[in-house]
């Protein structure tokens, strides 16, 4: 699977329009899955002038709004780097998205590459914010995507720290958060090193209900039953 997704992104980025320029430096393809999950990632990384970074983002996966990409980093090309641009990319042109994503986050993918440092990364600015399948309705605050053709992606720009040359691009490794919206549900950390197991993937389960289970329930009622029939019996001692 790993092998097919990597060709996708790859086609995907050849057929993209945006913003490639003649002075790119270079670029890298990375595409990634948690095939439990079913939750796929793919991206382009582009250097410009040496001193900028595009990195297009789509959700590889199917199914309508089945699982969304709520956050990525970039590890291993030794520089920081600030956001200074968001849009989302679709027939109708582009859009400013910069207000959906927060900069310099993505703290919980910081020590997932191996031993690797997250040199930067982004966050969904809210709880519902992300990037999901081609299937999927589009619009803030979900982006739907659509990898073959290229006509529906989330573009993010960022400004280095200090100049990086083609060969520092090509050490780059990348990882994304993603959560599924759909059976089986559960959420995942994925890394293009894949020194994790399933393509690079770390699986987390769903979040805990606090709702008391039924036996918990009956336990409840059982002991406020017999609390009502201790009260009882020591109204009628006191009376008698």
């Amino acid at each position: 699977m790993r092998r097919s997704m990597w060709a996708l992104a790859g086609a995907a980025a050849l057929l993209a329009p945006g913003v490639a320029r003649a002075d790119d430096l270079g670029a890298k393809n990375f595409a990634n899955c948690n095939s439990g999950l079913q939750i796929c990632a793919g991206s382009t990384v582009t250097l410009v002038d040496g001193t900028h970074i595009v990195v297009k983002v789509w959700n590889i996966g199917s199914g309508d709004l089945g699982s969304r990409i709520s956050g990525f980093g970039l590890y291993n090309l030794g520089v920081g780097a600030t956001l200074t641009g968001a849009v989302y990319h679709n027939e109708s042109g582009d859009t400013d998205v910069s207000s959906s994503w927060v900069n310099g986050a993505s703290t919980d993918l910081q020590s997932g590459a191996g031993t690797q440092a997250l040199d930067f990364g982004v966050d969904g600015a809210t709880g519902g914010v992300g990037i999901v399948p081609c299937a999927a309705s589009g619009g803030s605050p979900t982006f739907a995507t659509c990898p073959g053709d290229g006509s529906e992606y989330v573009a993010f720009t960022f400004t280095l720290d200090s100049p990086i040359t083609a060969e520092q691009l090509a050490n780059a490794e990348w990882g994304f958060r993603g959560q599924s919206l759909a059976e089986p549900l559960g959420s995942t950390k994925c890394f293009s090193t894949g020194d994790t197991g399933d393509d690079g993937c770390i699986t987390d389960p769903p979040p805990t209900t606090t709702t008391p289970e039924p036996v918990s329930m009956t336990l409840l009622a059982t002991g406020l039953v017999g609390m009502g029939g201790a009260g009882a019996a020591r109204r009628r001692k006191k009376n008698s």
